[in-house]
């Protein structure tokens, strides 16, 4: 039941398993690790930001990354989170589109763009597989775009644990555990909610035993009837 509910509310388009390599053969896989450039980075180091020269194509090796961006009037907005085999890193006119951070410790592959280049010009289907999870992603946000829209808070909290419990890998695990990393902050941001908003969601499905909280960031779903619900209301979404 923990993963059909999952199936309904968390977002329709899953990534694609292996990730990028996982698309690629022996051949194609050992031209971009020759090119590959492995970094590691504590909780909270900034990987890129906003507006820098979009240098390298990025592929979560193990960890957590926050995508973020922030508007003229300084408001912030978190578009994403990146787990491992996701691809980021996109850049529009030559520059990055967001910031990103990591949000545990994370290894990262980066490619450069000048050496990828070549690699695609030898190797046209790293080319092609590049492109089918770019057009995965948009198709991803665009769906999770039109689910939110339409959620209450206490809907949209649920969707968040639900969401992050499929990434990791968790959907048929009993009791269902959740680690949140993020803060109450960047949930906020990414729902489009308030703080405040958020706490008391959090602090009312808490008290109505919906969810546990086993400590800051790791939250265990206790009771999935009102989940059920609300995976039926965007059964059709």
């Amino acid at each position: 039941m923990v993963g059909q509910v999952i199936k309904l509310v968390s977002r329709s388009i899953p990534p694609i398993r292996g990730g990028l390599r996982g698309l690629l053969g022996p051949e194609e896989r050992a031209a971009l690790d020759a090119i590959a450039l492995r970094s590691s980075l504590d909780a909270g180091r900034s990987i890129y930001d906003e507006g820098d020269p979009g240098l390298h194509l990025c592929i979560v090796e193990s960890g957590l990354v926050m995508l973020e961006r922030v508007a003229s009037d300084g408001a912030r907005q978190v578009v994403g989170f990146e787990f491992p085999e996701d691809m980021f890193g996109i850049p529009l006119n030559g520059a990055y589109m967001q910031s990103a951070v990591a949000l545990k410790p994370t290894r990262v592959l980066r490619y450069p763009y000048e050496k990828l280049r070549h690699v695609v010009r030898e190797h046209p289907k790293v080319d092609d597989a590049i492109h089918r999870i770019m057009n995965r992603v948009l198709a991803a946000v665009l769906d999770q775009l039109c689910v939110l829209g339409r959620m209450t808070a206490r809907e949209r909290v649920v969707y968040l644990l639900l969401h992050l419990a499929d990434r990791e890998g968790r959907a048929h695990e009993a009791p269902l555990v959740v680690d949140v990393p993020m803060t109450r902050t960047d949930i906020a941001d990414f729902l489009g909610l308030t703080v405040e908003t958020v706490s008391r969601t959090i602090s009312e499905l808490k008290r109505q035993g919906i969810i546990h909280l086993r400590d800051t960031h790791q939250i265990e779903i206790r009771e999935l009837g009102p989940v059920d619900a609300i995976a039926e209301r965007f059964r059709h979404a």
